[in-house]
């Protein structure tokens, strides 16, 4: 249900957004509205990913450490979080690109891996 819901919106929205030459929410709402809901939608989308989504993969790489290497969670939480940011900002979207280029065939390989051993 949420995919359908994803792709009747971007049916209707796209349109909007393509002819009014917007890339970004708060682009778009910098142009609707004004300087000001653009910052707090960016602050408020900045928040919200950290303490859902940042948060929850250094938990569960901390959990992983400790569990597969015998590493203190702690170390190994704010480790992955000190070793990801210095690798962004050293990197950037290159550095990014050239990882995920390296981890497509291993994680596509892997689901086959899995795909097959289930049946």
């Amino acid at each position: 249900m949420h995919g359908w819901l994803i792709l009747v919106l971007g049916w209707v929205f796209v349109p909007f957004y393509a002819h009014s030459r917007v890339f970004t929410m708060p682009e778009f709402l910098f142009r609707r509205f004004n300087k000001s809901t653009s910052s707090t939608l960016s602050i408020i989308t900045l928040v919200s990913y950290v303490l859902t989504k940042v948060s929850v993969a250094a938990f569960t790489g901390g959990i992983f450490l400790e569990a597969v290497l015998g590493i203190n969670f702690w170390y190994g939480a704010i480790g992955l979080v000190l070793l990801t940011g210095i690798f962004t900002v050293l990197g950037g979207m290159k550095g990014i690109m050239t990882i995920s280029v390296v981890q497509a065939p291993i994680l596509i390989a892997g689901a086959i891996l899995i795909l097959i051993w289930v049946f």
